[in-house]
């Protein structure tokens, strides 16, 4: 099995807007670009953490204080494309 793709905060960061939106939860890169119009709550809930690391908004709900649900999360697997490179 090869090792997941390393993506530096650089990077990361250029992709920050609804044209191309990466987030970054638990050190694991998604590319939601494609996501975002499906969003339950929509687009504007992940267009404030593109480009950045969205640990407590996703653990949270975006501040609602609940979990997201195991669906939500085997959606969320199907948008990885890789891991931060810490050594960056």
């Amino acid at each position: 099995m090869a090792s997941p793709k390393k993506y530096s905060w650089q990077e990361i960061r250029k992709h920050s807007s609804d044209k191309s939106a990466w987030i970054v939860i638990k050190n694991t890169v998604y590319d939601v670009t494609d996501y975002m119009a499906e969003h339950p709550g929509g687009p504007e809930w992940i267009l404030d953490w593109v480009g950045k690391e969205a640990d407590e908004a996703f653990d949270t709900k975006g501040g609602m204080g609940q979990e997201h649900s195991v669906f939500a999360l085997e959606i969320l697997k199907k948008y990885k494309i890789g891991v931060v490179d810490k050594s960056s």
